[in-house]
């Protein structure tokens, strides 16, 4: 049976109740879609967060929380660093956990995204289905540079690694802490960040502050973020300057 990809990322996807990009205000909180950023306290770990999502979830009879997706109220959508993770699912959700690890001494805050969907979590599995179908009807080469899963945080070098990632991150969390720790134990001596904003670069720094805390050792890579016509401009005479001198 042929499978038309016409449709399939749009109709299909919105037309999910926990998928709502036009939200009244009468839509009740469990089906209104929300991602927060959670900041941690210090001596708390992401497994503590996980727990207690994994609580929300039992509470609402959706099962445990698993390294795969599992549709529920609230999912961790990305472990940005040691201490900010964001959480992804429904108002109600959200708020429930936010306020549990508040309560606990775990988080601090948690601040909402300016976001119409949940992303990375399994709410947007019909999505990565429809991403699936579309890239088995494309042809990919081996990547020519290795690429950086942000699944796991491991190289990707073939084709068949490649599909399988791309589709996988758009209903699984993120971990950017991992991408960034397997970096710097591969010696990566420079991150460059290109596109609008500083956020990525910001966790970043702060995560090479604290490999520098606790490791007693300064850190060696350097952090640069390209986010304007500027800073593209400075970096092309920084890199002409170096290559010159290959």
């Amino acid at each position: 049976m042929q499978k038309r990809l016409h449709g399939m990322l749009t109709t299909h996807a919105l037309s999910l109740p926990s998928i709502n990009l036009s939200t009244s205000f009468d839509t009740p909180a469990a089906r209104i879609p929300q991602m927060s950023a959670v900041v941690l306290n210090p001596g708390h770990s992401h497994d503590e967060v996980v727990q207690v999502v994994r609580k929300i979830r039992a509470e609402d009879n959706v099962g445990p929380q698993h390294d795969r997706g599992c549709a529920g109220t609230v999912e961790v959508a990305s472990f940005n660093s040691s201490a900010q993770i964001v959480l992804s699912g429904s108002r109600e959700g959200i708020m429930r956990a936010s306020e549990f690890l508040r309560e606990q001494g775990i988080a601090s805050r948690a601040a909402d995204l300016p976001v119409s969907t949940p992303f990375h979590c399994s709410f947007l599995e019909p999505a990565a289905e429809g991403m699936r179908v579309a890239l088995e009807a494309t042809h990919l080469n081996n990547p020519l540079i290795p690429l950086v899963s942000n699944l796991d945080g491991t190289m990707i070098n073939t084709t068949h690694s490649l599909v399988s990632n791309l589709v996988a991150q758009i209903s699984l969390p993120v971990r950017w802490s991992k991408c960034l720790r397997n970096l710097a134990q591969d010696r990566i001596d420079r991150l460059v960040f290109l596109g609008p904003g500083k956020a990525l670069a910001n966790l970043a720094r702060r995560d090479a502050t604290l490999r520098e805390k606790h490791s007693g050792q300064p850190s060696r890579t350097e952090v640069l973020s390209v986010a304007t016509d500027a800073d593209l401009e400075a970096f092309a005479e920084l890199w002409k300057e170096e290559t010159a001198q290959l």
